[in-house]
């Protein structure tokens, strides 16, 4: 089938329910024999009622990064998620978000809701899937008021010095660029380098 390559990418990450949930395209029970071929699942047993269940663990990111290969389009880490990925942030948001330049859509990957936003702002998309992409996103998410020398600190500190570097050299609003480039912000570290 012209689905075969596309759910062999899927097969790598998730379990038939997932793909069941995430193509709709087939029917389940094809679509369970398929992957019974494809996958091995691991039994494990629930401390709480003492059952065996079938566990398999989901790296979302991964099935994201197919989805945006199969679709060629760019995606980047809303800022809503990059801003608690770099510790600006403790909040958690329960749906995953990214840009897009594709069409605006939901999907659900395993019970979990993940939203593509349309953007039209080419910005925000540079080095999609980086550390120099998510703490741009971070950075213009937060915005103009709440981007002082202290949050530039912490981006800085979670980026190498060639990152750092990277990403004072992107496109972005000449605020940022200010910021980026404070004389009070040089004097902090970098991550180790990576």
């Amino acid at each position: 089938s012209a689905l075969a390559p596309f759910m062999d990418d899927l097969a790598k990450f998730a379990v038939k329910e997932t793909l069941t949930e995430t193509t709709n395209i087939i029917d389940s029970n094809s679509l369970s024999k398929y992957y019974d071929s494809k996958l091995k699942f691991t039994p494990k047993t629930n401390r709480q009622n003492e059952q065996n269940t079938t566990v398999a663990r989901i790296d979302y990111d991964e099935v994201i990064k197919v989805i945006s290969n199969r679709n060629k389009e760019t995606l980047q880490i809303h800022g809503s998620s990059a801003v608690n990925k770099l510790g600006l942030s403790t909040q958690v948001p329960l749906t995953k978000v990214f840009y897009t330049n594709g069409p605006s859509r939901e999907v659900i990957i395993a019970g979990t809701r993940v939203k593509f936003i349309h953007t039209e702002n080419q910005n925000i998309l540079q080095a999609s899937g980086t550390e120099v992409g998510m703490a741009l996103s971070a950075l213009i998410f937060l915005g103009r008021e709440h981007v002082d020398q202290e949050v530039v600190r912490q981006v800085k500190s979670r980026l190498s010095e060639n990152h750092f570097k990277r990403l004072k050299r992107m496109q972005m609003s000449s605020w940022l660029k200010e910021r980026l480039s404070d004389p009070a912000v040089k004097e902090s570290s970098y991550a180790l380098a990576g």
